[in-house]
């Protein structure tokens, strides 16, 4: 499923993030990655779903960091929103 108007997008290998998305919906049984564009501080919103039973590793761009770790993991049925909330700065809101 490519993006929508919504801004959901259904994915089955690594992607890095784009501004289009919203909800990504990771659907497959290897393991994958997905990589978070800078935080700059833009408030936006992303809604990362597993739906599959391959491990989804989140990744931020250079030194940004989530809640103040290197990445994030998902598992089957995991899920995780993220704000970008100021420069460097991914937060779990």
């Amino acid at each position: 499923m490519a993006n929508n108007r919504f801004g959901v997008r259904e994915v089955t290998n690594s992607i890095t993030i784009n501004e289009k998305d919203v909800f990504i919906l990771c659907n497959t049984s290897s393991d994958i990655t997905i990589r978070l564009v800078t935080a700059n501080g833009t408030l936006n919103l992303y809604n990362i779903k597993n739906i599959g039973t391959g491990i989804v590793s989140i990744v931020p761009d250079c030194t940004d960091t989530i809640d103040g770790a290197t990445g994030d993991t998902l598992l089957q049925y995991d899920a995780i929103c993220l704000l970008d909330f100021v420069k460097g700065k991914w937060i779990k809101p």
